[in-house]
């Protein structure tokens, strides 16, 4: 499989990059010693690496989420039947839809997502009623990492 590995700022400025070949026999690991450009910078708070492989990524951060420069979060949301679509228009790190916040029994299929600005991702809830879009664009609801980041830096972007 083919590894892409990107040193990139929050607004998805690429500062160095490099791609692999690899074959990893099936459950089992490899480690990858990155050359310094990749995962070293003098940047730490505005960074990240980013590796992906197929329908795989992995993030990794030069810094805690307090210290970190995330952009303020920026999306758009549409609703299709119990599929909650986030289209990222800044960086998004771990995104959470809190769905059992509006029913108790109300779930989703996936959380945890990291997306880059220009990236999708679909959420299949899973709920006793039917919810409505208004219901889901509630702060309380969608959630990220973004606003635990340096929020006096947030406010001025």
């Amino acid at each position: 499989a083919q590894v892409d590995v990107t040193r990139q700022d929050f607004l998805s400025d690429i500062k160095a990059q490099a791609s692999f070949s690899v074959e990893v026999a099936p459950r089992s690991n490899l480690a990858i010693h990155l050359k310094p450009e990749l995962c070293q910078t003098n940047h730490k708070q505005d960074e990240f690496v980013l590796a992906r492989a197929q329908q795989h990524q992995a993030t990794w951060f030069f810094d805690i989420d307090k210290n970190l420069n995330y952009p303020k979060p920026d999306y758009d949301l549409n609703l299709d039947g119990n599929v909650l679509s986030l289209h990222a228009k800044s960086f998004l790190r771990d995104v959470c839809v809190l769905v059992d916040k509006l029913e108790p029994d109300a779930a989703t299929d996936s959380q945890l997502i990291t997306l880059l600005a220009g990236e999708s991702h679909d959420f299949v809830l899973d709920a006793p009623r039917s919810l409505e879009l208004a219901e889901l664009t509630s702060d309380d609801i969608i959630k990220c990492a973004n606003n635990f980041g340096r929020l006096e830096l947030q406010a001025s972007r």
